[in-house]
């Protein structure tokens, strides 16, 4: 009975071959595991995404801003920051520059730093919308 190899295990031979390809033999031979990762899913993009929101409206918290993120904003962050070849790599830094321009923005109109994060219309960058005081 012959086995059909997987998807994982077809990846994987073409990977090390590659490698092997582009490697001189004396520093392939010190590869001694080889771990191939899958495309990320849309599901895991929005995890991360989500975490990394999270992560810095809490880190805007410690300096005195109440930033709220709509559910909008990941899909923002997501269409800028999820790359074909890095996955989610590029998300952190994409993240800090979309949240923190936003509130800078506001800033600069006078605001106190108090409100939402949504998806700008043009779905390219973030907006602050402030709370009413």
């Amino acid at each position: 009975m012959m086995l059909r190899k997987s998807k994982y295990e077809t990846m994987e031979r073409l990977v090390r071959q590659d490698a092997q390809r582009e490697l001189r033999p004396e520093i392939f031979a010190r590869i001694t595991v080889t771990v191939v990762f899958n495309k990320l899913g849309y599901e895991a993009q929005c995890e991360i995404a989500g975490g990394m929101v999270a992560k810095e409206c809490a880190a805007l918290s410690t300096r005195g801003f109440a930033v709220s993120p709509d559910r909008t904003v990941s899909d923002v962050v997501i269409q800028r920051g999820y790359h074909e070849r890095l996955g989610a790599r590029p998300m952190r830094d994409t993240t800090e520059l979309l949240v923190r321009n936003a509130l800078a923005q506001e800033l600069l109109r006078g605001c106190s730093g108090t409100g939402r994060l949504l998806a700008h219309r043009d779905g390219m960058k973030l907006q602050f919308e402030p709370s009413a005081a």
